[in-house]
């Protein structure tokens, strides 16, 4: 964010910037789940990363396996929404909805 004149009536997050960095994360995050790529989608999960599905949670390694054994692949990933992004500090809190196809 910049301290400028122009930005001071800015609420965090409403830079522009801040907006397209977090698509162009999501959309990377997209292209790793089709790849199907474990090490690819891995980067993108922190330790205590969680899937919620209709059966249930389940942590990241049981995702990530059912990826590597081929017993879960993905079709498409698409953003169905538009990301909201609040910038705090160093801290981003953001909330992306996307829609998962799987083969």
């Amino acid at each position: 964010m910049s301290d400028s004149p122009d930005a001071a009536g800015q609420e965090p997050g409403d830079d522009p910037a801040d907006v397209l960095g977090l698509v162009a994360l999501a959309k990377d995050w997209a292209a790793a789940i089709v790849a199907d790529d474990p090490a690819r989608i891995a980067r993108f999960m922190a330790d205590e990363w969680v899937i919620v599905s209709e059966s249930g949670i389940d942590p990241k390694e049981k995702f990530l396996s059912l990826v590597q054994s081929g017993d879960l692949t993905h079709a498409a990933m698409d953003l169905r929404s538009r990301p909201r992004v609040r910038v705090y500090w160093l801290c981003v809190l953001s909330h992306v909805t996307s829609a998962l196809s799987t083969a």
